[in-house]
């Protein structure tokens, strides 16, 4: 995968990662399926997708994501609201949670490193948001999932 991803870089990573290489649970938790479906929306998702994903969860913000996709924050703001049932902050949100939970389902990392190599400032906060996602704590959904 490190070859791969220095010779076509993380977004081809990522769809490997997520499509062919490692085996998945048939059942998804309810909370992330719908970001795999608007993942699938279209490629100007697919692009917010990847920029939140590849982005420290502690440097997310809507203004960064809107330069990066060369728009104004309020029409990045409406043309999330337009193509999802989130906000731009849920969105970013859960994507970085989706993240968190494909982490804890392929890899048996620790979730405090997760936690740091994905970018959260603090592992309490993430360890809470995660839950209020997801329905249950990250050691339980990757007891569930995993």
């Amino acid at each position: 995968m490190a070859i791969i991803r220095e010779l076509c870089g993380d977004a081809v990573v990522e769809d490997i990662r997520r499509h062919m290489v490692l085996p998945r649970p048939t059942e998804w938790h309810t909370p992330f399926q719908a970001l795999r479906d608007l993942i699938n929306q279209s490629n100007w998702m697919r692009t917010v997708f990847y920029h939140v994903e590849n982005t420290p969860a502690s440097r997310l913000n809507a203004s960064d994501l809107a330069a990066a996709l060369s728009m104004s924050v309020r029409s990045l703001n409406r043309r999330v609201q337009r193509d999802s049932p989130y906000s731009c902050g849920q969105l970013m949100r859960r994507i970085k949670l989706n993240h968190v939970s494909d982490e804890l389902i392929s890899t048996t990392k620790p979730v405090s490193v997760v936690s740091h190599e994905l970018g959260f400032s603090d592992d309490t906060s993430m360890r809470r948001s995660f839950r209020q996602v997801a329905g249950m704590t990250p050691k339980a959904y990757r007891e569930a999932f995993g």
